[in-house]
């Protein structure tokens, strides 16, 4: 009876092997750097948005797209202003850990670049109640 328990401690030994093996967590994306992918995103003369939306109807792959965005993206965030309003930002959190540089390629900017659309469907989606004019009554 006892050979299963030792079975199940060898299984959770390997289990606990393999979790500290595994690639260690990207941080959290700050306010900051959200907004400035969406801006990217967003910019008028590039129309990546416009981009992305159209190779995704056509079906076609979209890495040169995304290649693009990596490069105005990683422009961005040199930019002073980008510097300045991110470290204010950071300095304002409860965190007293440095904020180490985002790293950005094309796979997270993919997986980002959905989450925030699936945000903003979220967002935009929802069932609007009533006019937003609320009734007084005078008593």
């Amino acid at each position: 009876m006892k050979e299963p328990a030792v079975v199940c401690k060898e299984n959770n030994m390997a289990d606990a092997s393999d979790k500290a093996s595994a690639k260690p967590r990207n941080r959290q994306w700050t306010q900051t750097e959200l907004k400035y992918f969406a801006l990217v995103q967003a910019d008028e003369k590039h129309e990546f948005g416009y981009k992305l939306d159209t190779l995704a109807f056509k079906k076609t792959a979209n890495k040169t797209v995304f290649e693009d965005i990596k490069k105005a993206f990683e422009e961005s965030m040199s930019s002073q202003e980008f510097k300045e309003e991110n470290e204010c930002e950071h300095r304002g959190s409860k965190s007293k850990k440095d904020l180490p540089p985002l790293r950005v390629d094309v796979e997270r900017l993919r997986v980002k670049f959905k989450w925030m659309k699936d945000q903003w469907r979220k967002y935009t989606d929802r069932i609007k109640k009533g006019s937003g004019a609320r009734v007084v009554q005078n008593h």
